[in-house]
């Protein structure tokens, strides 16, 4: 009994120890990692909403503090593919939609990004010290998961609604069996049917030609041109010269990256001018809708580098904003790029998919009211 209560004694005082020594190796075994947090929350988000989702992605070491002086570096994916449930934009699907690369003194990137369709974004992240030594890289992989807007599923519902009344429509008239008159190819309810069929078809091919043809005509109205300013910006003590470029294409394809480039330069001694405040915005010109924003720095070199997809085949524009540390409205520069976007029509596959399955329903129905007509007891 003595070495029992003994032995009982000390595995108590072991476990207590380990107790209190657990906040002590729990840090130990566990990573640095990136908190991402979102604005709307994360439920709230959908594709192509009227504001843009804002972003922001915490570096944290393995207690949960920030990682002060960090790289980042953000590889946005979009939702892989689907050949069975397309998307609004089928050529978005499993492609890049952003690649930058931002130092921060507080570990933390922010932007804004429009999403444009439903799925799983993947978040491809890498963080490097700009401190050599201060912590040791990592990398890690995010994914946050968007819901389609309600209003798809309405508009879905319509349309199946539609499809189901007109095929069992169809199918029950035809099923009543009627008997041909003397001159007549087909009993008169089935020539009212096909007839209306007809003319619904045609009403629909206007609409896709006239919608068509307006898409052309806001094409054909978009223009591109590159900026270049060069103004005097002062601080307190000197006036310093500034020469901005903003360097990228001018042509996009939805679906590919498209790099651009900021530059800045004292034009009197050829010498990077660093740490110029950036604030970048690329808005969609139809509908004036804000598709990307950020804030930066350029680098020691005077630069900063990223690049971005243009999902929406309309025109696009892309401003930065440019001052120094101390600067006021007097002295900001703003540069402009008109990014003309070419639309792509969708796979010959999705559009193939799409019809087989509106077919299929109105078989289905078809089938259905043929079917019940005929099992009606005669009269």
């Amino acid at each position: 009994m003595k070495y029992l209560k003994l032995a009982l004694l000390v595995g108590v005082m072991c476990l207590m120890g380990h107790f209190y020594s657990g906040d002590r190796v729990f840090p130990q075994s566990s990573q640095p990692s990136v908190q991402l947090l979102t604005e709307p929350l994360l439920e709230q988000i959908r594709p192509l909403a009227e504001n843009p989702v804002q972003f922001t992605l915490k570096a944290l070491d393995k207690t949960g503090k920030a990682l002060n002086n960090a790289n980042i570096h953000l590889t946005l994916l979009t939702p892989p593919r689907s050949p069975w449930f397309s998307t609004d934009f089928p050529w978005v699907e499993g492609t890049t939609l952003l690649d930058i690369t931002q130092p921060s003194k507080t570990g933390e990137l922010q932007f804004e990004q429009m999403l444009p369709i439903r799925g799983n974004y993947t978040f491809k992240l890498e963080i490097n010290p700009l401190i050599v030594d201060s912590f040791q890289p990592f990398q890690q992989i995010l994914s946050l998961s968007v819901s389609e807007n309600e209003i798809k599923y309405r508009n879905y519902a319509i349309l199946l609604i539609l499809l189901i009344i007109i095929g069992f429509g169809g199918g029950w008239i035809i099923g009543a069996g009627e008997a041909l008159q003397v001159g007549e190819i087909a009993p008169q309810r089935v020539r009212l049917l096909l007839s209306s069929a007809t003319i619904v078809a045609i009403v629909a091919l206007l609409f896709i030609c006239i919608t068509a043809e307006v898409g052309s005509s806001h094409s054909a109205h978009n223009h591109h041109h590159e900026s270049e300013m060069t103004d005097s910006l002062g601080d307190q003590n000197q006036i310093t010269d500034i020469k901005i470029q903003l360097l990228g294409e001018e042509n996009a394809t939805v679906g590919q990256l498209n790099d651009f480039q900021i530059k800045a330069i004292n034009p009197q001694t050829q010498q990077p001018i660093s740490n110029l405040s950036l604030d970048i915005k690329a808005k969609q010109l139809e509908e004036n809708l804000l598709v990307f924003a950020t804030q930066s720095e350029t680098d020691s070199l005077g630069q900063f580098r990223w690049r971005q997809q243009f999902f929406d085949g309309s025109p696009h524009e892309l401003t930065v904003t440019v001052s120094p540390k101390i600067s006021t409205e007097s002295n900001l520069l703003k540069l402009g790029k008109a990014i003309e976007v070419e639309a792509i029509h969708p796979p010959l596959s999705t559009r193939l998919i799409s019809l087989s399955y509106m077919i299929l329903t109105l078989a289905i129905a078809f089938g259905s009211g043929f079917w019940l007509h005929r099992l009606r007891p005669v009269r």
